[in-house]
């Protein structure tokens, strides 16, 4: 503002209307007059500012010395401009802009000031420090290498971490492209961020030579920087060394690789569960067993893939791993186009980095020849190879069984121990084979004469022992032994020969005369060795008195 002759009038109408605070202030720095928009911005009334020195709203106490250097000759054309801080009515604080000049108001020389309330202006420069202090801290101790480039391509910042990554300081770079150190397609001639980008790039995987000229794998970022009105100003890049991640993923998938060749390859089913039961990998093995091509298997659940009593068991063992952490192992039958086989899967929990199982590894085996080689070991373990009869051993742990059972049930049992009268007769006259086809011949009629709940064994050369149970007197022990005399009794074809038979058969009984298998045994075979000398071909209990002269 000039300083031209300013009538009171005519300052009345401007300053009143004005929307900013507006001070008049004499050679003294007293107030000579105040508007509406001051009383707002000060909280004092017009009345209590009319004569107040400046000095007293200046919290910076060097207003006034802006003002009366103002005043001097050589200033006098002049206005000045400076923030500084008012001091309200109420004692708070608010940042101002004052601008100054002289001018004449009522024909004496005074300073008209316009007061500016800063307080926002200066919140938002706050911020702006704030950001640029945040960024600069982040710049320096952010784990990437960053730098930045002019419109040039030019690097105008690079942070440490960026020189301990390409082995080149600061001072080497500023100015320099950053072809310098970054291989294509890292770089693009630097040129990228003049282009505008619908955003930005983010994990690109590119290469950069260091210093001392080793290539190093690295993932980058790329962002434009804009100035205020949002024009293009430069670019920013950041980078980190995936060197040793990179590597670390080669062989993984190396790895992997190798042992998916190792599972096509393999003879046993292989496959991986989800938790709920979903096929995630499958090999061509298992995939066939099933009928099925690998691609019609995977993402497919349990259910889908096996009748429903069998995918219940599966999912329940499936269950057991993941809530164990244990591997689980099973065996069970699978019909298949090959019939019914056995196969034995074991189930092995994976965890994921955390720890937690995150799937199931499940390999399955056909174990039915196996199966099959264990079966015949029990048989031949167990089972007579003539007859086909249970054996010595076999009845042994059926007795033991079932004196158990007799024992809690308060039952009787009966042992019947039997062989064949003159048995060797038919050896020395007819010869081995006529006599094995006896024994196989008497088996036969044997089985016929018990209840599906007894029990008969061969002993070993022509003794044959049954197991009753669940009798209640030792007459029905006495109506089987009669029975096994009627089935003897019809004469045997031994190659065309015919051959009539008797046999002689010695009881026990439990619990009277033996508590356990062994006595029992002993007992029933010392009333055979009594029935032996009243004559053959009848049946005798035990007596105590028998014990002494089988003995």
């Amino acid at each position: 503002m000039s300083s031209k002759q300013l009538s009171q009038e005519r300052y009345q109408t401007v300053v009143n209307d004005a929307n900013i605070a507006v001070l008049l202030l004499d050679g003294k720095g007293d107030l000579l007059d105040a508007n509406k928009k001051a009383e707002e911005l000060t909280g004092y009334s017009a009345k209590e500012l009319i004569g107040m020195n400046i000095e007293r709203l200046d919290s910076g106490a060097s207003l006034f010395d802006r003002v009366t250097s103002t005043q001097n000759e050589s200033q006098r054309e002049q206005y000045f401009i400076c923030d500084t801080s008012f001091r309200c009515k109420n004692g708070t604080l608010i940042p101002v802009e004052i601008r100054g000049s002289l001018t004449a108001y009522d024909a004496k020389e005074v300073s008209l000031l316009i007061v500016t309330d800063i307080t926002e202006q200066k919140k938002t420069e706050q911020a702006l420090r704030v950001s640029k202090d945040w960024a600069e801290h982040i710049f320096r101790l952010v784990p990437s290498a960053i730098f930045t480039v002019d419109l040039k391509g030019k690097i105008t910042s690079f942070n440490k971490q960026a020189e301990e990554i390409t082995g080149y300081s600061a001072a080497e770079v500023m100015g320099k492209t950053c072809t310098l150190f970054a291989l294509a397609p890292c770089s693009t001639k630097c040129g990228l961020f003049q282009c505008e980008l619908d955003e930005p790039i983010i994990g690109k995987i590119c290469k950069i030579r260091r210093k001392d000229g080793e290539l190093i794998t690295a993932s980058k970022n790329l962002d434009l920087l804009r100035d205020e009105q949002g024009n293009i100003v430069g670019g920013v890049e950041s980078f980190e060394d995936i060197t040793r991640r990179k590597l670390a993923e080669e062989a993984l998938k190396a790895s992997e690789q190798r042992y998916r060749t190792l599972a096509e390859a393999a003879h046993d089913m292989i496959f991986i569960l989800d938790r709920d039961g979903y096929v995630t990998y499958v090999n061509s093995c298992a995939a066939q067993s099933l009928g099925l091509k690998r691609d019609d298997v995977v993402g497919r659940a349990i259910r889908e893939l096996f009748p429903p009593e069998a995918a219940e068991r599966q999912k329940t063992n499936l269950d057991k791993v993941f809530e164990s952490g244990e591997s689980f192992y099973s065996e069970e039958t699978m019909t298949s186009s090959r019939g019914e086989l056995w196969i034995g899967t074991r189930l092995t929990p994976i965890s994921d980095e955390a720890g937690k199982i995150s799937a199931v590894l499940g390999i399955s085996r056909d174990i039915t020849e196996r199966k099959k080689s264990e079966e015949m070991i029990k048989y031949m373990a167990y089972y007579d190879s003539l007859t086909d009869l249970p054996n010595r051993m076999f009845f042994t742990e059926q007795l033991n069984s079932a004196i158990t059972l007799a024992q809690r049930n308060q039952e009787m049992l009966a042992v019947i121990f039997l062989d064949l009268d003159n048995f060797k007769t038919v050896n020395d006259t007819l010869g081995h084979c006529a006599g094995d086809q006896l024994l196989q011949d008497v088996s036969g009629r044997l089985k016929a004469c018990l209840r599906e709940s007894d029990f008969i064994a061969r002993f070993g050369g022509d003794e044959f022992v049954l197991l009753l149970t669940q009798i209640d007197r030792a007459k029905d022990a006495s109506q089987v032994a009669q029975k096994i005399f009627e089935a003897v009794k019809p004469p045997f074809d031994l190659d065309g020969h015919e051959f009539q038979i008797t046999t002689s058969i010695g009881v026990s009984l439990y619990p009277n005369d033996g508590q356990d298998a062994r006595f029992l045994l002993k007992n029933a075979d010392a009333a055979l060795y009594r029935a032996k000398e009243q004559g053959r071909n009848n049946h005798q209990f035990y007596s105590p008195s028998q014990a002494v002269k089988a003995s």
